[in-house]
Order: C-alpha cells, then structure tokens, then sequence
C-alpha cells in the first residue's frame, strides 16, 4: 500500500483562491503555522490538521480538506 502524503508546520501550500480586482491578485499560498499536532511529528514537525491556519495574501485560511 503506497504511503499516503502528509503536510507539516512549516510547509508551504499552494493557495487556489484569486481576489477579484483588476487585475485579479492571486493568493500565492504560504507556510503552515504552528500549533499543529505535538504528540504526532513526522520528520521531527508536528503533524497539520484539519482546521490547522496557513498564512496566505489576505487574512490567515485554514485547511478544509485533504488532496483530492
């Protein structure tokens, strides 16, 4: 069964959302902030989770769900 992905604190996500403006100002993505998950570290980081924040361009987003 191959392994299944993972996201940490501190990795970089890719933000799909674009403001409408002209022109029209994409939200890059940024890092995962902490807290995390302390009692479950993968590579020494604790693991994200669903509603875990991410920074991005306009106010903080959260993580709604998994890779498709």
């Amino acid at each position: 069964m191959p392994m299944m992905p993972v996201a940490r604190t501190g990795d970089l996500y890719v933000c799909p959302i674009v403001s409408p403006a002209v022109p029209p100002i994409p939200h890059v993505g940024g890092p995962i902030i902490p807290p995390g998950v302390p009692t479950a570290l993968i590579g020494g980081l604790p693991a994200a989770t669903m509603g875990s924040m991410l920074v991005c361009v306009g106010p903080p987003d959260t993580v709604v769900m998994g890779i498709q």
